[in-house]
């Protein structure tokens, strides 16, 4: 499934980066509406709801485990243009463009 991200700096700043504030590690659920997550700092005492709005077109809804976010936030970092597609499998995330390309 390929998913068209429009704009980074909004997806990483208000989507990805709060949520690696909380917690290293995730689980980003994607929906024909967008993404959403919801974490927790180790002890609880901070939950946190995150949603990017967005329209995908997906056939039933996917649940992805990001174990290191901020491995993700810096692999982002390197895509050059402001709006790239990623390649979401069941199990993976992939991004090939002409500079860079990661599973």
């Amino acid at each position: 499934m390929n998913v068209f991200i429009p704009d980074k700096k909004l997806f990483v700043n208000s989507f990805l980066s709060p949520l690696s504030k909380i917690n290293d590690s995730c689980v980003v659920s994607i929906s024909d509406t967008g993404f959403s997550s919801i974490v927790s700092t180790a002890d609880s005492s901070v939950i946190l709801f995150s949603q990017y709005k967005l329209e995908i077109d997906i056939d039933k809804p996917i649940d992805l485990n990001i174990a290191d976010l901020k491995k993700v936030l810096k692999a982002f970092d390197c895509i050059g243009s402001n709006s790239f597609t990623l390649d979401i499998d069941t199990n993976n995330i992939c991004y090939n463009g002409t500079e860079i390309r990661f599973k």
